[in-house]
């Protein structure tokens, strides 16, 4: 669905009266991160860098066809483990690992809508949401640590 607030750094293309319209009668707030502090922005900032690297890998030596390789990438980084989380984001949308082409495929699909099957599977996605949230914890606390190595005070 649409989103309540985004935050955006301060980017023309953020900040022209065309994009706040959209927002304003799409009922967004719009925030806007520290002018020269990437820092406000850190996780779609290693997002973005992530997936430049991987389009560029993918693409021709012009970079003209990235809009073609742009599937392919995504699907790479939501089915690929984090390394904070250990989960892939497939399978913290979804509670189930992708279907790659390469996987065998199960003739037989039940559509059913078996209440004990709900449970199970909103059993398995709190247990790795808690997973994933003492996964990112464990990794705050690690970079904490290596910080406090190098600090004076």
């Amino acid at each position: 669905g649409t989103p309540t607030c985004i935050l955006t750094d301060n980017g023309t293309h953020f900040t022209s009266q065309v994009t706040n319209k959209l927002f304003e009668s799409l009922g967004v707030t719009h925030l806007y991160s520290t002018v020269y502090h990437p820092q406000t922005n850190g996780q779609i900032e290693r997002f973005n860098a992530t997936m430049d690297g991987k389009i560029a890998a993918l693409c021709n030596e012009r970079c003209t066809n990235w809009d073609e390789v742009l599937q392919f990438v995504t699907f790479n980084y939501n089915t690929s483990i984090h390394a904070t989380t250990k989960q892939t984001p497939f399978e913290m949308m979804h509670g189930r690992q992708a279907t790659l082409p390469f996987d065998q495929q199960h003739e037989i699909i039940s559509l059913t809508q078996d209440p004990e099957h709900s449970r199970k599977i909103r059993t398995y996605l709190e247990k790795l949401v808690n997973e994933a949230r003492n996964n990112i914890i464990k990794n705050q606390q690690q970079y904490k640590a290596r910080y406090d190595l190098h600090r004076q005070d």
